[in-house]
């Protein structure tokens, strides 16, 4: 019985976002980096220990309550002292372990939050926007997703997709050009807005500075190759490790069969430099 309603809940899947289910920025990149650890985390559901960083944790903080501040209407309703109210009581200082470092992040927060409140009070005319929005894109019968920070309905019914940067210096048209996660978003976005999408922008909440970025059709078409091989590889259960030298910071490190010692012992320059304990 409980098979059976499995293999219909595996079909299904199958029927409505591709052989692999849907696929991702986070599970592609994964899949490249690490076939067994896309094992582990998407297909095995591993539920493993994972300690935040510092900077993950103030990363998700601040996108959380620049989403919370469109949804209360915050930047046009506000004062920059009521702006800055809003995102002290919207802060989640209990999550940061270190509490000095805590209150570093919290300090970096707040002057890009007065920094993010100023461009937004300078902004062009945006009749609606979408704070973090997922949307998708099928490819060759494989459901892929993306998703953007803020989609801005604007006149003429054009759509501006923007991407926060939360890195100290800001990604360089080049960088941006070769990542991934910007790929698939203007795949599933140009699929989604036909004729109405002509950029990304990422907005690099350090500096307040934004970087556009748009793909040619040349450039999908490996997207689109890299999707079908991967969803290929993942279809015919093809979960090799890969093992280097920052296996130790990976959260399956410990169950890894990579890394067994009861298995062959894997000359010096493979082995882990950073060991977990």
């Amino acid at each position: 019985m409980v098979q059976g309603i499995k293999k219909i809940e595996r079909n299904l899947t199958a029927a409505l976002f591709g052989p692999v289910g849907v696929l991702s920025t986070a599970r592609i990149e994964t899949y490249q980096s690490c076939p067994l650890k896309f094992k582990f985390k998407y297909v095995n559901k591993f539920t493993l220990q994972t300690v935040l960083s510092s900077q993950l944790v103030f990363e998700q903080a601040f996108r959380r309550i620049i989403e919370l501040a469109y949804e209360e209407k915050a930047w046009s309703k506000n004062t920059l002292s009521q702006a800055l109210n809003f995102f002290n009581k919207q802060w989640p200082g209990s999550q940061f372990i270190n509490k000095t470092e805590g209150q570093d992040f919290k300090l970096r927060a707040e002057r890009i939050f007065a920094l993010f409140y100023e461009t937004q009070q300078q902004g062009g005319t945006v009749i609606k926007s979408y704070p973090n929005q997922t949307i998708s894109v099928m490819v060759d019968g494989q459901a892929v997703q993306a998703r953007v920070d803020r989609i801005d309905e604007m006149p003429g019914r054009k759509i501006e997709l923007t991407v926060y940067d939360t890195q100290l210096n800001a990604a360089t048209e080049e960088i941006l050009r070769t990542d991934l996660k910007y790929q698939i978003i203007w795949l599933a976005a140009t699929n989604k807005f036909k004729g109405r999408v002509n950029k990304i922008n990422c907005y690099n909440l350090e500096h307040g500075s934004t970087t556009e970025i748009s793909f040619t059709s040349r450039e999908m078409e490996s997207v689109r190759q890299l999707i079908n091989e991967t969803q290929a590889a993942i279809q015919h259960r093809e979960f090799t490790a890969h093992r280097g030298p920052l296996c130790g910071w990976c959260d399956c490190y410990p169950v890894c069969s990579a890394w067994n010692k009861n298995r062959e012992k894997y000359r010096a320059y493979e082995m882990t430099i950073f060991r977990k304990a």
